[in-house]
């Protein structure tokens, strides 16, 4: 092979080498992306609000004093759960009622995923009572507005009122001592005036509920 040839290979070498870094250096140039891009700051909190307990209504029993107790109000230990509210009871018809909020003060719509809730004996209780005995014996309801019979099914985010969800929702909690199949409903049948003595001594007792929310 004579020097032309050579040079000549040589300069077809280099032109092509060029060509590629060219072309390397317009395709890096294409891939290049600009810009910025920002998330929204978002909320959870779903919280129990305004728990109060309310002036003794009427025993359940017709024309019998109510002298169910329990503390004024209670400041929830988690936002959705309510943990020990310590009640007490002396005798069949008292009934404790106590009213509280649920609200959605963040910012993503929620709906509700489990519930539950029960009443166990407390620790400082002076008379002793089974699981079994407490149920029999005590009840335990949630209604929250606007027609849950238990609680609000939905809490949207705050400041939306679509529909029937609400972001806050205005519920009651009742708790009563009951003589369960001994009267309509299952309530106490004594009334005032007549023998009402009975062998169960007072009863303290606690009460908890937990609300699990999730995203709507």
């Amino acid at each position: 092979m004579n020097n032309n040839t050579k040079n000549i290979l040589l300069g077809v070498l280099i032109v092509g080498l060029i060509g590629m870094t060219v072309a390397y250096a317009a395709l890096s140039t294409q891939l290049k992306i600009t810009g910025t891009a920002s998330v929204p700051n978002v909320t959870w909190d779903i919280k129990i609000k305004e728990f109060a307990k309310q002036a003794n209504t009427p025993s359940v029993i017709s024309g019998q004093t109510n002298t169910a107790t329990g503390p004024a109000s209670l400041t929830a230990t988690n936002s959705t759960l309510i943990s020990g509210l310590a009640v007490g009871f002396k005798q069949p018809g008292d009934k404790v009622v106590y009213t509280f909020k649920l609200a959605n003060e963040g910012t993503i719509d929620a709906k509700l995923s489990s519930f539950s809730q029960g009443l166990t004996l407390n620790s400082g209780s002076t008379t002793s009572l089974t699981p079994e005995q407490i149920a029999a014996k005590f009840t335990s309801s949630i209604v929250c507005d606007p027609t849950e019979a238990t609680t609000s099914d939905y809490l949207n985010k705050a400041g939306a009122t679509a529909g029937s969800n609400h972001d806050v929702a205005n519920c009651t909690l009742t708790i009563q001592w009951n003589e369960v199949g001994t009267g309509t409903g299952g309530q106490a049948s004594q009334t005032a005036g007549q023998d009402q003595t009975f062998t169960q001594g007072a009863v303290l007792l606690d009460y908890n509920a937990t609300w699990v929310y999730v995203q709507k």
